[in-house]
């Protein structure tokens, strides 16, 4: 729903339209924190997930990297930090393919991360140095 919200507005959305599309990307995320959570076991991540659920677990983190991207702000500091959080998900999801070896249907997925992963600091530093939001 944001990403169409996101395309019906292609130049910078208005502050209402913002809200709206910030408002979906935060109740998404939320679901996604939410079900990421239920893994932990005595209020710590397991280094890996049971292979069944392997799949589930790794696209909540993927959705939530890219929703991080995706919220609307027209403050630097916010904007950043968004962008770190996304960076940070990147990260979590290039470990985990690489530290339990998970290959099988995540070619796609790793290969994104990676390239995610190594473009964020770019567009980071450009944003630092003034470039448009």
């Amino acid at each position: 729903m944001a990403d169409l919200k996101l395309n019906d507005n292609q130049a910078r959305p208005g502050s209402h339209t913002a809200a709206a599309i910030n408002g979906l990307l935060q109740a998404g995320m939320q679901h996604f924190r939410q079900f990421i959570k239920s893994f932990e076991k005595d209020g710590r991540m397991p280094d890996r997930v049971d292979e069944a659920q392997t799949h589930s677990f790794l696209m909540a983190h993927f959705s939530l990297a890219r929703m991080w991207s995706k919220l609307v702000t027209t403050a630097v500091p916010e904007a950043l930090a968004n962008l770190e959080k996304t960076k940070t998900e990147y990260k979590f999801l290039i470990d985990y393919f690489d530290n339990n070896h998970v290959t099988s249907c995540f070619q796609e997925e790793i290969e994104i991360c990676r390239q995610m992963h190594d473009l964020l600091p770019v567009k980071i530093n450009a944003i630092m140095h003034g470039a448009k939001l």
